[in-house]
């Protein structure tokens, strides 16, 4: 099972889009980008309007999990809420995990 999250916006225009229109939108770019041709088992669309989804204050995650070595997290409640946050997060863990297999 893999489990993808994508963002759309502001360009073009997705507000003005129907739920149903986005959804094929985004199944067109999933086929197109990562050669993605089936439909996903479940969907679940959520539209922010003009905002970042807000984190419960408290419910940020550290980036490694104490209690399992080597198992990272990478998300919105991990370095930032941006998807610029999740990439850069994303790329530091990569750093880390790269170091951690050449050290051992």
């Amino acid at each position: 099972m893999v489990v993808l999250r994508s963002f759309w916006g502001p360009r073009p225009t997705p507000s003005l889009w129907t739920d149903d229109q986005l959804l094929a939108k985004h199944a067109e770019a999933m086929a197109d980008v990562l050669q993605i041709h089936s439909l996903p088992r479940f969907i679940t669309l959520r539209r922010w309007n003009q905002a970042l989804p807000h984190i419960p204050e408290g419910l940020r995650l550290p980036r490694e999990i104490p209690q399992s070595p080597g198992l990272y997290l990478v998300g919105p409640t991990v370095g930032g809420l941006g998807l610029s946050d999740c990439v850069k997060t994303a790329w530091a863990v990569a750093r880390d995990m790269t170091r951690l297999q050449c050290a051992s």
